[in-house]
């Protein structure tokens, strides 16, 4: 499920389940059902044919049942007449079952919207009615889960029309109007700034966010979001590889993305603030899409390798590089990785947003890596150690 985050200032800063006054409740109660008993609120009863299928898986099963049904109750000592308020008996049949389940999801249906209707008319619900799934965690893992003010995004834009038609000069106003997202938040600018974190450092301002994919505390810019990912998914592969011990790295995008590395653009300058590569690596581009990494010293840290990364962590830390880093002295590393680059967020909503933005929703990369050796790895760290003790001592006859 999509969650767009509205972020605005004025908004009231309270916890509100938008109301049945601006939508139907009979359409908001199948929200709060199980899926597996959404399709079925509108499921009929069976006919011949089901009654034939269940015929036929009797007959097939003839030659076991009996004396299968015999044993268990002498095991379980179980009566031979069936009990009336048993759910399942030995006249149970799948067409029963389908058409019980059918008639329970109705009923819970018509209950919870019962329930809705008694919500207080002014088109609001207590917040004690507010689902968990819509109460989002912040950045302080104590403080308490919030949802702002939601709902289905119809009936918080309905509601709230005016307000979210002055975001950005009615920049987003297509993407509520035509459900971009099936549910909508409303922070107020105050409350997202002490509640959440801006994605790649910085503050957030009045704007309409997702959560990220891996951490629901920080909103990502709609408008920007596949392109701050995807530089985030190119930097996590740097600093990953660069606390294995990596010398150079050529990334080479076979289809799909071009890798973000290295490019002057605000977002990949955000994103070596949040997570500077390990080593002072270098960038510089090669031929055929190519970005080429290059570390001047070895930064070998692999049990810490993973720390900051989210996105490549099924990627590499998972994989056999980790464990070969740390048990061998491999050098040479090769690999083709194909990944998704939509990142859970469909192309078509950000084309809601702006008509002319172009993307691909698969990429696929091709990873070259070479490595410090081991005895690399040792003479450079002897070399500083040798270092800090010269100075120690320097430090000390100055005394």
């Amino acid at each position: 499920m999509v969650r767009a985050i509205v972020v605005k200032r004025g908004l009231p800063a309270e916890d509100r389940l938008v109301g049945p006054d601006a939508f139907d409740a009979g359409a908001f109660a199948g929200y709060f059902l199980h899926p597996a008993l959404q399709q079925r609120v509108n499921s009929t009863e069976g006919g011949f044919v089901s009654v034939l299928g269940d015929a036929g898986r009797a007959i097939l099963q003839l030659p076991t049942i009996g004396k299968g049904f015999k044993l268990l109750r002498i095991l379980k000592g179980i009566q031979q007449d069936d009990d009336p308020k048993a759910i399942f008996t030995d006249s149970t049949t799948y067409t029963s079952v389908k058409e019980e389940l059918g008639i329970l999801a109705k009923q819970q249906k018509d209950l919870i919207e019962d329930l809705i209707k008694q919500i207080p008319r002014d088109g609001h619900a207590t917040e004690a009615l507010i689902p968990e799934g819509d109460k989002l965690k912040g950045s302080d893992p104590d403080a308490d889960p919030l949802s702002g003010i939601v709902g289905p995004t119809h009936a918080v834009y309905t509601k709230y029309k005016s307000q979210l038609d002055g975001i950005a000069s009615g920049k987003f106003t297509q993407f509520f109007e035509e459900n971009g997202c099936e549910q909508l938040h409303l922070f107020d600018l105050d409350r997202a700034q002490e509640h959440f974190t801006m994605h790649g450092g910085g503050e957030i301002e009045e704007n309409v966010y997702v959560l990220h994919p891996k951490d629901g505390s920080v909103l990502v810019p709609i408008a920007t979001y596949h392109e701050n990912l995807l530089a985030e998914l190119d930097q996590e592969f740097v600093v990953a590889l660069g606390k294995l011990g990596a010398k150079s790295l050529t990334i080479e995008t076979v289809a799909g993305m071009t890798c973000s590395l290295g490019a002057d653009t605000g977002i990949s300058k955000k994103m070596k603030k949040k997570k500077p590569a390990s080593g002072s690596a270098r960038y510089e581009k090669g031929e055929k899409k190519e970005t080429k990494v290059q570390w001047g010293s070895p930064t070998y840290d692999p049990d810490h390798a993973m720390d900051g990364c989210c996105l490549v962590q099924d990627k590499i830390g998972r994989n056999t590089l980790l464990q070969l880093r740390k048990t061998s002295d491999v050098v040479t590393y090769e690999k083709n990785y194909s990944i998704d680059t939509t990142f859970g967020v469909g192309v078509e909503v950000v084309q809601l947003i702006d008509a002319s933005f172009k993307w691909e929703g698969k990429t696929q990369y091709k990873l070259v890596g070479k490595f410090f050796s081991k005895k690399e790895i040792e003479s450079e760290s002897k070399a500083k150690e040798d270092e800090v003790q010269s100075a120690t001592r320097a430090g000390s006859e100055s005394v």
